[in-house]
């Protein structure tokens, strides 16, 4: 079975924001499952302070709002937090961004793997 997940980078006109945040296709079931996993894998994995919880995307987001298999949307921080931003420019800081999203793509995979 297919899976999306599209990659990205946040950015708003305040700077206080900062933190990954997952938005998932309110389409597949699945989506809100595999939304989770991130949300999980990135708290214990590199932000345990992020408070920010998964949302269901609406018609703004198009690819989400019409994809048909399980989907989400991450956007791993935000550029306009000059903290944050100063993070990815660190290339261990992306190795382990990228690490956590295979850890909890791959378990949600191993999970679903194992529903029939």
């Amino acid at each position: 079975d297919a899976v999306f997940v599209s990659i990205h980078m946040n950015s708003y006109p305040d700077s206080k924001y900062s933190g990954l945040q997952v938005w998932y296709s309110p389409n597949a079931t699945d989506s809100k499952v595999l939304a989770e996993n991130i949300r999980n894998a990135n708290i214990k994995m590199l932000q345990p302070n992020n408070k920010r919880a998964t949302t269901a995307a609406g018609s703004s987001i198009f690819i989400l709002n019409n994809a048909h298999c399980p989907a989400v949307l991450v956007e791993c921080g935000f550029l306009s937090n000059k903290e944050e931003a100063e993070l990815f420019e660190n290339e261990a800081y992306k190795q382990r961004v990228a690490f956590m999203l295979f850890c909890a793509i791959s378990e949600f995979l191993q999970n679903t793997a194992q529903t029939p």
